[in-house]
C-alpha cells in the first residue's frame, strides 16, 4: 500500500515506476488470481512508462502469466522482451530465453512443435558466447529433461555428464 501511495501521490516522482514495480512484486507473492492480476495491472504500469524498469516488468508480466496457467501469452511477451530494440542486458535476456524455453517445453507435452521450440531455446542459452556456468548448466540440465521425456535417454545422458565433468576446460 505504501508503494501505491507514493505513485498516486507523485506520479511525475522518479520513484513512481520502481514503487509500482516493487508493488507488483509484492502482489506476486500472495500466490491467489486476485493478487496475481493485481501484479499483471501494476507491471502494466510500469511498462507503460516505457522507462528502464520497463524489460523487468515484461518479464514479471510473463513469470505470472505462467503462474495463472497461460503459457502461450508467457511465451509472447518472452519473444517481446528478446525482440527489444536496443537488446536487453545479457542477464535479462538469458533470463526471457529460459523462460520461453520453460513455457515451449510445458507445451511441448500436447504440440511436439513446442517442445522443439523449447529444447532449440535452451541450446541457444548453452552456445551464448560468455554466458556463465551457472546459465549454461541449468539450461543444459533443462534441455535434458525434456530430452529424457522424448526417450533420448542416451542424449540427455551426455548433456547431464557434461555438467558434472570435472576434466572440462573453463569455469564449472
Amino acid at each position: 500500500e505504501q508503494f501505491l501511495t507514493l505513485e498516486r501521490e507523485s506520479p511525475a516522482s522518479p520513484h513512481a515506476a520502481p514503487a509500482l514495480f516493487l508493488a507488483g512484486q509484492c502482489s506476486m507473492k500472495l500466490l491467489n488470481n486476485e493478487s496475481l492480476n493485481r501484479a499483471l495491472e501494476l507491471f502494466g504500469k510500469v511498462v507503460d512508462k516505457h522507462g528502464p524498469l520497463e524489460p523487468h516488468a515484461r518479464l514479471h508480466q510473463a513469470i505470472v502469466k505462467n503462474k495463472l496457467g497461460a503459457p502461450d501469452d508467457a511465451v509472447k511477451i518472452y519473444d517481446s522482451i528478446l525482440s527489444a530494440q536496443p537488446p536487453v542486458e545479457l542477464g535479462l535476456r538469458l533470463a526471457a530465453l529460459t523462460g520461453k524455453a520453460d513455457n515451449l517445453v510445458a507445451l511441448g507435452n500436447t504440440d511436439p512443435k513446442q517442445m522443439a521450440a523449447g529444447i532449440a531455446a535452451y541450446e541457444q542459452v548453452i552456445s551464448i558466447e560468455g554466458v556463465s556456468p551457472t546459465w549454461r548448466n541449468q539450461a543444459a540440465y533443462k534441455k535434458a529433461k525434456a530430452l529424457q521425456g522424448q526417450a533420448k535417454t542416451e542424449e540427455a545422458f551426455m548433456l547431464l555428464y557434461d555438467i558434472v565433468d570435472k576434466t572440462a576446460k573453463g569455469p564449472r
